[in-house]
This record gives C-alpha cells, sequence and structure tokens, in this order.
C-alpha cells in the first residue's frame, strides 16, 4: 500500500486493559507485513461494544500503554479517543485522525473477531472511505472463505472489492473506484486474552508470560485487577 504523498499510518485501537503481548504482535507484525511507516495505538475513552463492562481508568491504561511501547521504534500513543471522551467511535476518530494528517493515508487493524462485527459500528461506509482495512485471522477464530466472509460482514457493500492479491499468508481485496482496500492476512499464533489476565494475573503465575514484564510489575504495583472478595 503505497503513498508517495504522505505517511502509511497503522491504526490499532482498543481497550487496552491491560496491554499485552497479543496487541504488541498485532502491530508490529501489521508494521512490517505492509511497510506502514508507523503504527499509532488509540485508547478508547469507553468502547460503545462494551458500554455493560467496567474499564481500568483512563490513566492506568494509558500509563501501561506507555510503558510497554517506550521502546518500540515506529509505534506511538494517540491519546485523541481519551481527550474526547464519550464514547469512542472509529469513525470519528478517523475524521479527526486525517485533519490532525491530512497527508497520511491511515489503514486500520482488526482481529478477525473484531471485523466479524464490523457492519453494524457506527458509520461503517465512512470508515471504508477514510481508511483501509487490515484484518489478522487470530488464533482459535473459524473464518469462512474471504469472499463469503466479506459478504457476511459487508453485504451489498461487498460487490464493490475486487480480489487484488493473493498468496499464502495474505488476501487483498480493492475498491476500483476509491483504490480502499481490505486485507486478510495471518499471524503467528499467540492466543492471548486481555480478560483472561484481568481474572487470573494474581493466582496464574503462567498469565505474567501474556505481559511485558514492566505491565505486570505496573499491575502488581498499582493493585490493579483485584481478585473478587469471597
Amino acid at each position: 500500500m503505497e503513498n508517495p504523498q504522505g505517511e502509511q499510518i497503522g491504526i490499532l485501537g482498543g481497550s487496552f486493559d491491560p496491554i499485552h503481548l497479543g496487541h504488541l504482535r498485532l502491530g508490529l507484525e501489521a508494521r512490517q507485513r505492509f511497510q506502514l511507516d508507523r503504527i499509532l495505538f488509540v485508547p478508547a475513552h469507553q468502547s460503545p461494544h462494551k458500554q455493560d463492562q467496567p474499564f481500568t481508568e483512563a490513566h492506568h491504561r494509558l500509563a501501561m500503554l506507555k510503558i510497554a511501547l517506550q521502546n518500540q521504534p515506529g509505534i506511538e500513543i494517540s491519546e485523541i479517543e481519551l481527550k474526547r471522551r464519550g464514547l469512542s467511535y472509529t469513525a470519528e476518530t478517523l475524521e479527526a485522525l486525517q485533519v490532525e494528517r491530512p497527508a497520511a493515508e491511515l489503514s486500520l487493524i482488526l482481529g478477525a473477531d473484531t471485523f466479524q462485527h464490523f457492519g453494524s459500528w457506527r458509520n461503517f461506509s465512512g470508515i471504508l472511505s477514510m481508511s483501509h482495512l487490515l484484518v489478522a485471522h487470530r488464533p482459535g477464530h473459524a473464518m469462512p472463505p474471504v469472499p463469503e466472509f466479506l459478504k457476511e460482514i459487508l453485504g451489498e457493500r461487498s460487490r464493490d472489492y475486487r480480489l487484488l492479491h493473493t498468496d499464502k499468508q495474505q488476501q487483498v481485496f480493492e475498491n476500483p473506484t476509491t483504490k480502499s482496500k481490505i486485507a486478510f492476512f495471518e499471524i503467528p499464533p499467540l492466543a492471548i486474552s486481555a480478560s483472561q489476565i484481568r481474572q487470573e494475573v494474581h493466582r496464574n503465575p503462567l498469565i505474567k508470560n501474556m505481559l511485558p514484564p514492566a505491565v505486570d510489575q505496573y499491575i502488581m504495583t498499582h493493585h490493579l485487577y483485584p481478585l473478587p472478595s469471597q
């Protein structure tokens, strides 16, 4: 995905509660695979899809992101959703990033499990016009053949996309009119769940292997994710 007029920027959003090695693997793999200049990790203030779930306070989630990413060249944090507050809608975030970085070409990075719900997102058509989509196959996620998967998620909009490239590791579809792309790519297996980390980090030593050591230390120091009272 070439953009001679500006940077190629990957957008990786999420609650990051907490950030773990799976998030890092996804960002680094997408950056290398699609030759992106940088990856922006965008922590959500409040996910519209998880309104019934409690979140760790934003300053803790942001602090864990900063210590996890401080030695990762080409990876940055955008606080745009935290500063906007309210529900964090991806379409609004992309619009704001376009204003901040008008010459950049944006690519939204998603797991296949997240993309499965993409058709229900607010203004998903606008998202398709503002950015490419980079959809990673995550461990344990059974996915139908890509053309059928696209039709299942996008409905009639799937007809706008044509297969541009395919190999053993990725398939890329392009809208010939807008030149926007949807790429499906495989990532090395790394089955990690943030919810599992929150539930077990204080009682299962193996969970620590899912976290950057500095993030594990932060969780312990600040007594995050305590065990439920018996």
